[in-house]
């Protein structure tokens, strides 16, 4: 159970021995991970994740249903996932807003990409 208003839920895909997992529309308790999400991405060969907000923006909107580029690093880090892909971006976000985005979130944790709209991942 992920934490939105009225409920979502995160999915784990597992098929030959890699793992991918898509975790959309959940918010987070700053300084508290997400127990349930800790546990499936635990070790995923890939994560992506909502990233509507920086964290500055979603400290005026923590009760959205949407998280952060940071807090998605900081969980597959202690979830020893191994990539990251951030999705679910504010629709006001330039390419340019997402280039920068994702270079800030690269330093982070560096297996992290943005999701593009075609961009095909091989497992």
């Amino acid at each position: 159970m992920l934490d939105h208003p009225n409920n979502a839920v995160g999915y784990r895909v597992e098929y030959a021995g890699r793992s991918l997992c898509y975790v959309s529309d959940t918010s987070h308790i700053p300084g508290e991970p997400n127990k349930n999400i800790l546990g499936l991405i635990k070790g995923a060969d890939l994560v992506i994740y909502d990233a509507m907000f920086t964290e500055p923006e979603f400290a005026e909107r923590p009760h959205w249903g949407h998280s952060t580029w940071e807090e998605g690093a900081r969980l597959v880090k202690s979830a020893g996932a191994k990539q990251l892909v951030l999705f679910h971006h504010d629709p006001a976000r330039s390419d340019s807003d997402l280039d920068t985005l994702g270079a800030c979130a690269a330093e982070v944790f560096p297996s992290t990409l943005v999701a593009q709209e075609g961009k095909m991942l091989d497992l």
